[in-house]
């Protein structure tokens, strides 16, 4: 085996407030962007711009941060509350009252979200909600309303889709008007059949398919998983395996534009992307993400293992945990997770692994080939927040003496652009983050920080030393 050679070569051109890095290695497997690469980010300039302490109880847990306009948005408990990006103060807040909101990934292009809540849990009302004004527009209770448990929200286009135990239901946003709807006739979590009410209400025969819509995931393109088993015998009500299928879903009508049965043997463990649609499979039900599956129109293109995303195959069951932000159960929402990126046709991503070095992989969207890995000299952990034709933003921690950053890896790998430094943050992959007009805006899933909602950017400052981290809440 060849002997990498990293040759760094330090252009003094300013790009963004930084300089642009050269990296690459000196064997022939350059283009790939293979072996491990140097730390490209030296005494850049930037910190926080603003932090707040929201106040709120510990076991309270971010439900979803949006960016609309120069706002930017949280869930958390039952309220929302809004920001501005520019210095963190508060423009609305709106408590929708109760102990619990599932919200959507998503919002619509012109800022308006539907979301869950209610006394006990997510399903007992829907309200549309202006993330402009904190304005809130139609509300209704859930439909189906058989059973609320499972509740899941996901926006494509102008419409949303919910899903319960007790089925699921595809609605416009403008009214709130169903588009499409259907109930349950499996209990796909303990995969049973007598505990749902149609089942009770209908007489279902030996032989008989029966199935579920299990999980929806919105953004670029509305998906939906059903989980499908045969009926074996009636009495008891046994079935067999389950079936996994996914489905694309036209949001406007509810018609369903493809059918994908996933292959033998394999559970849909995560949807990290809707368009291209990459999702990771489990071996077993409970089991660690093992691969990754490629698909377009339908057909997978492409099946990878998780080791080909930089984690070792000792490590994988870190990849779920360390990069979604609902528990390891398997009927968990479908798009929870962070630390990917899609653009074009490459899929970025960082899973964390023990020992630090984390990775950023990037990989062909419809090959499943990986088009490069970069890695660093120092022991950093890396995360990647977003992708555009510039390359990919990626947020490196801090280690030792070294403070952290954000940086902008071209789309080859092959350089790196110190942006704007965030001193000693740490960042969970399972953050919520959003990078808007320059500045990384995050919100960690637990409050373990001195702050429950911050924005760093190259115009911020890093806190001397002794003073407290949020010091610079409020603050131009």
């Amino acid at each position: 085996m060849a002997v990498i050679a990293v040759v760094i070569v330090v252009v003094l051109a300013a790009v963004g407030g930084g300089a642009w890095y050269l990296l690459g290695s000196g064997d022939e497997d350059e283009d790939t962007g293979g072996g491990t690469q140097a730390g490209v980010h030296a005494d850049v300039s930037g910190g926080q711009v603003w932090s707040l302490d929201e106040q709120v109880a510990e076991n309270v847990r971010p439900k979803g941060l949006w960016v609309v306009d120069d706002l930017v948005v949280k869930a958390g408990g039952s309220v929302l509350t809004a920001y501005s990006t520019a210095d963190g103060s508060e423009v609305w807040t709106l408590d929708l009252g109760g102990n619990a909101v599932c919200a959507p990934a998503t919002a619509t292009a012109d800022g308006l979200i539907v979301v869950g809540h209610g006394e006990q849990n997510c399903g007992q009302n829907i309200t549309r909600i202006d993330l402009k004004t904190g304005e809130k527009g139609w509300s209704r209770p859930l439909e189906p309303e058989e059973n609320p448990l499972q509740f899941q929200i996901a926006i494509a286009g102008s419409s949303y889709a919910i899903h319960t135990l007790g089925g699921w239901n595809l609605h416009r946003i403008e009214d709130g008007e169903l588009i499409h709807g259907a109930a349950a006739t499996y209990n796909a979590l303990n995969q049973e059949i007598n505990s749902i009410p149609f089942v009770q209400e209908n007489e279902v025969e030996q032989g008989e398919e029966i199935c579920a819509v299990d999980g929806v995931a919105g953004g670029a393109a509305l998906i939906r998983r059903r989980t499908c088993a045969t009926v074996v015998n009636t009495d008891p009500g046994t079935v067999t395996e389950p079936v996994f299928r996914l489905e694309e879903i036209d949001p406007d009508t509810g018609d369903t534009l493809w059918t994908l049965v996933l292959p033998d043997g394999r559970w849909l463990d995560k949807i990290h992307s809707t368009a291209p649609l990459v999702v990771s499979l489990r071996s077993e039900e409970f089991g660690p993400a093992t691969e990754l599956a490629f698909i377009e129109a339908g057909e997978i293109t492409a099946r990878a293992p998780i080791g080909d995303t930089g984690i070792p195959s000792e490590d994988v069951h870190l990849f779920r945990e360390q990069l979604c932000r609902g528990d390891i159960v398997v009927y968990s929402p479908l798009d929870d997770c962070g630390g990917t990126a899609v653009h074009g046709d490459l899929l970025y991503i960082s899973p964390s692994r023990f020992g630090g070095g984390t990775p950023v992989t990037a990989m062909n969207a419809v090959t499943g080939e990986v088009e490069w890995s970069f890695t660093t000299d120092e022991v950093f952990d890396q995360l990647v927040l977003a992708a555009d034709e510039e390359g990919v933003l990626v947020y490196q921690e801090g280690y030792a003496e070294q403070p952290g950053a954000v940086v902008r890896i071209s789309p080859d790998g092959k350089r790196a652009e110190p942006l704007f430094g965030t001193g000693d943050l740490f960042l969970p992959g399972s953050s919520w983050t959003a990078v808007h007009d320059g500045r990384l805006l995050l919100s960690v899933p637990d409050y373990s920080l001195e702050y429950d909602i911050a924005a760093y950017g190259p115009d911020g400052k890093r806190p001397a030393a002794g003073d407290p981290a949020d010091e610079a809440a409020g603050e131009e």
